[in-house]
């Protein structure tokens, strides 16, 4: 989980940096709405995406084998295991979560609260305001003072740029950035998103404005005469928006000749984020056609080429061990037996990611079990990073979908670890 959050913030953050050193300052408004928005929300998919990758065949392929009996490391009532920290911080994710949940609910209740006539103007929802409200627009309606109505028309400077907002349904691009914001408030960027897409809402609102053609140092004195009215309502497009020097700044420029070249920056580091930050797999085919024969190998101990020993047997001859010598304690049971869970990691693990060593590497897997048979946590050490990372996904997703038999002492159920090594074997020929 943790890296996929690396990931994200990454991936966010490299394509934010991109749009402020090629496409803010460029005209090319409607790319930049759909790059803004594609981009942020693909960053949160690319950690996801897993690319398939043909890796070196191998002559003698390797032998996955899970240990016959596993260890059991039963938790009396009284041993806990440390303080975790983990359900500390799933605590404030949560409380943090609920806060900005329940903050957005009450901004959207305080623009519906908003007393005004209601009126349709011109086939569009109208809200005018007793008080001298600046012009805003959410969703379908547009929030005005009465004051700017005169003769019962509305400056049609100020019309024209609410209705583009409206047109254009960009209160659509702010909830999805605010939803991001409620559940993943911890990436940094989303600020600096926020800010993009709401000055570029500005711009596009701007141009429609312009291109009725209306004098544009009129239209930025009108601007400037609203400003000491702002009041920037989150989730809201106002009329006076306060990145006003950005906004005078490209209502005068010109769309210059690298703005294909512009947009193809920007096309271009969603690919290549698609491939440095997405999952890779690689695939062997003489590991997929000898996946049967792996799982049949899996029961019976598999012989080393130099020693007559079975690397089952050389790892651990014990079987059950318990940390504390009690006829009493029952170990914590998967409920098709311990053969069951092995061919089951077997099946499910996909070995095809490891590419071709000499020697053995090991893993072990702690899966710990409350006293009501839930799996409360999974840890993985060995000496193979990426064989860790498949058998903790492995050994993860098939305990999440599995109620354990709790371990029990004198009766009653008790928490405990079970304890379940794995090894591969790679030998050349």
């Amino acid at each position: 989980m943790l890296t996929a959050i690396l990931k994200i913030i990454l991936c966010s953050s490299l394509f934010i940096a991109i749009y402020y050193l090629f496409l803010e300052k460029e005209k090319i408004y409607r790319f930049n709405r759909f790059y803004l928005l594609s981009s942020l929300i693909f960053s949160y998919i690319i950690p996801f995406i897993t690319i398939t990758v043909q890796s070196a065949q191998v002559k003698n392929n390797p032998q996955l084998i899970i240990e016959e009996t596993a260890q059991q490391i039963v938790l009396s009532q009284g041993d806990r295991i440390d303080f975790n920290w983990i359900n500390i911080l799933w605590l404030l994710y949560a409380m943090i979560t609920l806060f900005l949940f329940i903050k957005s609910i009450l901004a959207i209740i305080k623009i519906q609260r908003i007393q005004g006539e209601k009126r349709s103007y011109y086939h569009y929802n109208i809200v005018l305001t007793e008080k001298n409200t600046s012009p805003f627009s959410f969703w379908g309606t547009i929030y005005i003072g009465k004051k700017y109505v005169k003769n019962n028309i509305i400056d049609p400077r100020i019309f024209l740029h609410e209705k583009s907002h409206l047109d254009q349904k960009h209160s659509i691009d702010l909830a999805i950035v605010q939803l991001i914001n409620i559940f993943t408030w911890f990436n940094p960027t989303l600020f600096l998103y926020k800010k993009a897409i709401v000055t570029n809402h500005e711009f596009l609102a701007d141009e429609a404005v312009l291109h009725n053609k209306f004098s544009i140092k009129e239209y930025q004195n009108l601007i400037l005469e609203e400003i000491q009215n702002s009041q920037n309502l989150p989730l809201t497009h106002s009329f006076n928006f306060n990145n006003t020097k950005k906004r005078f700044i490209m209502m005068k420029a010109k769309k210059t000749k690298f703005s294909l070249l512009r947009k193809t920056a920007g096309i271009t580091a969603l690919a290549v984020a698609t491939i440095l930050f997405s999952e890779r797999i690689y695939a062997n085919n003489s590991v997929k056609n000898e996946r049967h024969q792996q799982e049949n190998h899996i029961t019976a101990p598999e012989y080393r080429k130099e020693d007559s020993k079975p690397i089952s047997d050389t790892i651990s001859p014990r079987k059950n061990t318990q940390i504390k010598d009690n006829t009493n304690i029952i170990p914590a049971q998967y409920p098709d037996g311990l053969m069951s869970l092995r061919t089951k990691v077997s099946k499910i693990m996909d070995t095809g990611a490891l590419e071709p060593l000499n020697g053995t590497i090991t893993a072990t897997a702690y899966l710990h079990i409350d006293d009501l048979g839930k799996m409360t946590n999974v840890t993985v050490s060995g000496n193979n990073e990426t064989f860790n990372k498949e058998f903790l996904k492995t050994v993860t997703a098939i305990s999440n979908e599995t109620a354990w038999k709790p371990a029990t002492k004198d009766g009653k159920a008790i928490a405990s670890v079970l304890k379940l090594p794995a090894t591969m074997t790679f030998i050349r020929p």
